[in-house]
C-alpha cells in the first residue's frame, strides 16, 4: 500500500472548528463490516448497539497546557510545545522557528527559567532551573489545540482559543496528565450516557496512552519504511484483570479510540495470549497497518481522521481499506464533521 491510498479530498467547511453544544449531539456513522453497510444516527443512540456483553475501554489520559510562550534574554519571543518529561527538570520540546534559537539560549516562561540544551532530531531538550509541575504548567501554558482547528478559526475570524476548549478538548475520563493531543473518540461520551450504559449492563475499563505530536504527522514515502512515533502507555492490574475476564468470557471488547487499540494490541504483542496479560508501563511504537492481526479489540469507536495519517491506516487495517473509503465518501457527501471536534464512526 502506498500513501496515495491514504488520500481523500475534504471540503474545508467539514473541518469542525468547535465541538457540538452537547457531547452526545455529534452524529454517528455505524459501519457494519459483515453487512458492508452504514447506519446514520446520533451518538446518544450508540446505546442501541451496546449491551451487557460489552466492555468499553477508554483512554484516561489528560491533555495538559503544553503550549508555552516565553522570551529569551535578548527579548525574542519564543513558542514551545512540551512533548515529554525526561526527568524532574528536563523536557523534550518542539520549538517554533527553532533555527532562530541557538543551543544555550536562556528563556523565561512567566517566571520559570529554562535553557535549550541540545537538539534531538526535530526536538529540543530544555532544562528548567527548577522542577516544573503539571499544576504549574497548567497555570501558565495553553491548551495545545490541533493545527487544523486553529487554521479553521483564523479563516473564519473566530477567537483562536476559548474557555470552552479547556473543558471540551478533554474527555470526561481525563485523569492522568501527559498528552499534547486528546483521545478524541471519547469526547462524545457524557456522564448521562455513561450512566445509561451502566444501567444497561455495559462494563468499562481504562488504559493510559499519552498522545504525542506525532499523531498529526503525515506518512511520507513508502509505508513499509515509515517509523511511527513512540508513546507512553500504562495499564494497572485492576483493568488488566477486567479485560482478561471479559475477553475470556466472550464479551465484546470495544476500543474507544485508536490510542486504546494501540495500547491493547501492544499488550498482545508483548504477552501473547490474553491469559498471560499483566500490568504494564512503558513505551509503544506499534505501527498497525494492512494485514495486522487484531487479537484483543472486537469493535472500534473512532473519529474521522486526517489523510496520510497512521490513524487512518489503522482504521483501514481494522475494517478494510475499501469499506472505510466508502464510509469516508459517504460521510463527506452527507456533510459529517471531521477531525478532533467532529463526528464519530462505530465499526462493528
Amino acid at each position: 500500500m502506498k500513501p496515495p491510498d491514504l488520500y481523500f479530498e475534504l471540503p474545508e467547511e467539514l473541518i469542525a472548528e468547535k465541538p457540538p453544544l452537547h457531547r452526545t449531539e455529534s452524529r454517528l456513522l455505524v459501519v457494519d463490516r459483515k453487512k458492508k453497510n452504514f447506519i446514520e444516527t446520533k451518538f446518544d443512540r450508540i446505546i442501541e448497539f451496546l449491551d451487557e456483553n460489552t466492555l468499553l475501554v477508554f483512554n484516561n489520559t489528560k491533555v495538559f497546557k503544553a503550549r508555552m510562550y516565553g522570551k529569551t534574554e535578548n527579548g525574542k519571543e519564543i513558542e514551545i510545545l512540551l512533548v515529554e518529561r525526561i526527568d524532574d527538570r528536563k523536557w523534550k520540546t518542539m520549538v517554533k522557528n527553532s533555527r532562530k534559537f541557538k543551543i544555550g539560549t536562556i528563556v523565561n516562561f512567566s517566571g520559570f527559567e529554562a535553557k535549550i540544551l541540545e537538539k534531538i532530531e526535530e526536538f529540543r531538550l530544555l532544562e528548567f532551573k527548577e522542577t516544573l509541575t503539571f499544576e504549574q504548567i497548567n497555570q501558565i501554558g495553553q491548551i495545545p489545540l490541533p493545527p487544523y482547528v486553529i487554521y479553521r478559526r483564523k479563516k473564519l475570524g473566530l477567537p483562536l482559543y476559548t474557555k470552552e476548549d479547556e473543558e471540551r478538548y478533554q474527555s470526561i475520563f481525563a485523569m492522568k496528565n501527559g498528552s499534547v493531543a486528546a483521545p478524541t473518540a471519547s469526547f462524545h461520551f457524557s456522564e448521562k450516557l455513561i450512566e445509561e450504559l451502566r444501567s444497561k449492563g455495559v462494563s468499562f475499563a481504562f488504559v493510559t496512552l499519552h498522545v504525542g505530536p506525532g499523531t498529526f504527522k503525515p506518512i511520507e514515502g513508502e509505508i513499509e519504511n515509515y517509523q511511527i512515533h513512540r508513546e507512553w502507555i500504562e495499564i494497572d492490574n485492576e483493568n488488566i484483570e477486567l479485560i482478561k475476564k471479559s475477553k475470556i468470557s466472550g464479551k465484546r471488547i470495544v476500543a474507544v479510540g485508536t490510542t486504546t487499540v494501540r495500547t491493547l494490541e501492544t499488550l498482545s504483542m508483548i504477552y501473547g495470549e490474553i491469559t498471560n496479560f499483566k500490568p504494564y508501563a512503558g513505551y509503544t511504537d506499534l505501527f498497525i497497518k494492512e494485514d495486522f492481526k487484531f487479537k484483543v479489540v472486537d469493535s472500534l469507536i473512532t473519529n474521522f481522521h486526517l489523510p496520510y495519517s497512521t490513524l487512518l491506516l489503522l482504521v483501514y487495517a481494522f475494517a478494510g481499506k475499501e469499506l472505510i473509503k466508502q464510509a469516508y465518501s459517504y460521510a463527506i457527501e452527507n456533510k459529517f464533521r471531521f477531525y478532533s471536534y467532529g463526528d464519530a464512526m462505530f465499526i462493528i
